[in-house]
């Protein structure tokens, strides 16, 4: 008998189904408003970044394109940054290895491929060439290590002008 009682208090289903639907609808128009207002923020950000991105896609198949593989050990293409190990080209006692010389063909190939090309030129305002030394040790020995390494930059770079020369008239 107390269960007949229970269903005297329930509700209509259309009343519930109503605040239901408007419930729907208040949240639905809340999470449109959230989502204009992070879209609005978010917009000029990727503005800035696309043509950024597009500039480090193009680097990377152009490396892809000439080295053949995604990664290559000692070779690393960051953004718009091109790092390259010391291991890649030197052997351990700084005289080149015997694949370096190819390996500075392609590079210097990738170089003129990146200044050939009117889309990534417009990007390219300064190469540098930068090479990175221990600061750990005696002063000599820092001053030695910084001209051997600054050397090894110089050779780099006339390597690349004698394996393209037309990167020296751009």
């Amino acid at each position: 008998m107390k269960i007949k009682y229970f269903w005297k208090y329930v509700p209509a289903v259309g009343p519930v189904l109503s605040f239901l639907l408007i419930g729907l609808v208040l949240l639905s128009a809340l999470l449109y408003y959230r989502a204009v207002k992070i879209q609005r923020f978010l917009e000029p950000a990727l503005a800035i970044s696309q043509p950024r991105n597009e500039f480090s896609r193009n680097i990377k198949l152009i490396f892809q394109k000439e080295f053949g593989a995604e990664s290559i050990k000692g070779l690393k293409v960051k953004g718009s940054s091109i790092l390259i190990e010391r291991s890649f080209l030197f052997a351990g006692d700084g005289t080149l290895k015997t694949s370096a010389q190819a390996d500075l063909k392609k590079l210097a190939r990738i170089f003129l491929l990146l200044m050939d090309d009117d889309q990534t030129r417009s990007d390219i305002s300064l190469v540098l060439i930068i090479g990175r030394f221990p600061s750990s040790g005696t002063w000599m020995k820092y001053a030695a290590e910084r001209m051997n390494v600054q050397s090894m930059v110089g050779f780099v770079q006339d390597a690349l002008f004698v394996a393209e020369p037309p990167l020296g008239i751009i």
